[in-house]
């Protein structure tokens, strides 16, 4: 072709494409659909040489990711991790699914149905699903069994069943209490997840088992005092005890610039001698001018000066001090303890103080963490993450948010039972429903889109060892009854979930159906540098 000849360009013939396509769909869709529901795992080889065995959808899509440059590949991906961020769950559906209406839609193209009429077809399927799926979701209750049960089967196909009902079991009743006040004030779900967030601290511990995994009362900070090591102790720590709480945003470094009173006492007598004891009595005065308010604890978010820190260490009792402490931790202390973040130690007052019932340090990765309670306000907590190692931890991390904000989503915008089962009833209700007016080739369409969906719940009855044929036909509307001799109990999944993995899948199907070729470079596919790129045909062009 004339495109070949362009930038040394290699263009794919239609035919090329669709055999591409059909064998990559064939392989994604064997790949990501054997681990849906209690499936098969994958070993994953890193680049260190290191092994790991998973089936997360979010860890295989961006292995994948990584691994195969090719655009149908990326996209196929692509939609894949766009229901995990939107959602946090169906990952592997939603991958699936697409790889599977591509591979029914090629069926259709090859006898004679053009890409256009296959894209109305999937479109009509879709909207009637996403009405019914609507229509059937149902609300849960907010109690703490609920929310447990709902936290539970979502990290079920994620975590041990062990360690699943420990960590559902650690944060259903602070989840309770904060969706009592989601249903007041009307939140979006976004919204209500970034509240929630901004009530709880995650730390992670390494060096144990999941289920050794606490939650404790309060607002950590994660981070050594200035003189723990030598000030402190554990003992001395306990009488600490309804402690005031300073909190500062500024530097509390010595600035001659800036302190006035500091260079009234080195002018007189500019001598080093003099000039060391100018600078120790203005620390001296700060030091005083913050245990004159009788606080106990200073917090600030930049450095605090050696000299201050030795004039903390000299009153009695000591301040203990925290520097380069983590904005976000201290907003959340702040709003805890009911303290004011002041910019310097000469802006503070005593309005702008917090307090703390007690202070409790724990154990965690950096260092010590160290828990702000107060006993009348348990609004906010702090969940102290246990894992033979850190990324273990950090996993445990990304599965816990991901359930809690499936179930902030299950409670605003409702669940659908018994998924992927209901996909049965969904597939005979929408035939049953459609008017004969719809184009014929269209209407093969909407049929190949209704068997794909009847097909998953199929496939996680194999994936269970089990007859995929045994399944009754439910009625979409008919919820979680059913004959329980079929399958294990089906999870419920949150409406706003299940619609944006079927829109996901069939507009990503639609799109590469409607693709009839590819330009490659002559290396094959490779993401262009942009600017980089264009400096290095230039640098060609000169030579």
């Amino acid at each position: 072709m004339m495109l070949d000849t362009i930038a040394g360009a290699q263009s794919t013939t239609p035919g090329d494409y669709r055999e591409t396509l059909a064998s990559i769909c064939a392989d994604l869709a064997e790949f990501f659909g054997s681990t849906i529901g209690n499936g098969m795992s994958k070993l994953i080889e890193d680049p260190h040489g290191n092994f790991v065995v998973a089936s997360d959808g979010d860890m295989l899509v961006r292995e994948l990711y990584m691994r195969y440059k090719h655009p149908i590949v990326t996209t196929l991906l692509e939609a894949g991790a766009e229901q995990g961020r939107r959602c946090g769950d169906l990952v592997k559906t939603t991958v699936t699914l697409a790889c599977r209406l591509v591979l029914s839609g090629l069926a259709l193209m090859r006898q004679g149905v053009h890409p256009n009429a296959i894209q109305s077809g999937f479109s009509g399927g879709l909207n009637a699903a996403r009405n019914l799926v609507q229509a059937s979701a149902s609300r849960a209750p907010v109690d703490t069994s609920t929310i447990e049960t709902t936290l539970s089967c979502f990290l079920a196909h994620r975590l041990s069943p062990g360690a699943s009902r420990h960590v559902a079991q650690l944060v259903a009743s602070h989840l309770g209490c904060h969706l009592a006040r989601i249903e007041r004030g009307g939140m979006t779900c976004e919204r209500a997840f970034d509240t929630f967030i901004d009530t709880l601290d995650i730390v992670l511990d390494p060096g144990g088992n999941i289920v050794d995994s606490r939650i404790v009362q309060g607002a950590a900070i994660i981070k050594d005092p200035l003189n723990w090591q030598t000030g402190w102790t554990r003992e001395s720590l306990g009488r600490l005890e309804n402690a005031r709480i300073a909190m500062l945003s500024g530097e509390l470094y010595f600035d001659k610039k800036k302190r006035g009173e500091t260079i009234d006492v080195i002018l007189h007598d500019d001598t080093p001698a003099r000039f060391k004891a100018g600078i120790d009595e203005s620390w001296a005065r700060k030091a005083r001018a913050i245990t004159s308010r009788d606080v106990r604890v200073l917090i600030t978010e930049k450095g605090i000066d050696d000299a201050l820190v030795s004039a903390l260490n000299a009153v009695d009792p000591p301040v203990l001090a925290f520097r380069r402490a983590k904005p976000d931790e201290m907003k959340r202390v702040a709003r805890h303890v009911g303290a004011t973040i002041s910019h310097d130690i000469d802006t503070l007052e005593d309005k702008d103080i917090g307090f703390a019932s007690c202070i409790e340090p724990l154990h965690a990765r950096a260092g010590t963490c160290f828990v702000f309670r107060k006993d009348n306000d348990p609004g906010h907590n702090t969940i102290i993450i246990r894992g033979s190692m850190y990324d273990v931890c950090d996993a445990v991390k990304h599965h816990l948010l991901a359930a809690v904000k499936h179930c902030i989503d299950v409670q605003l915008n409702g669940l659908v039972p018994r998924f992927p089962w209901f996909f049965l009833g969904i597939a005979r209700d929408v035939h049953a429903r459609q008017p004969g007016a719809i184009p014929s080739r269209a209407r093969l369409a909407m049929d190949a889109f209704l068997q794909e969906l009847a097909w998953l719940p199929r496939l996680v009855q194999a994936n269970r060892g089990l007859d995929p044929l045994a399944l009754p036909p439910l009625n979409a509307s008919q919820g979680s009854s059913g004959s329980e001799a079929t399958a294990e109990p089906a999870s419920a999944v949150a409406a706003t979930s299940v619609e944006h993995m079927l829109t996901m899948a069939t507009v990503t199907a639609s799109r590469l159906l409607r693709v009839d070729s590819m330009i490659l470079n002559p290396s094959g596919w490779r993401k262009r540098a942009g600017q980089e790129q264009r400096k290095n045909d230039e640098h060609e062009k000169k030579d």
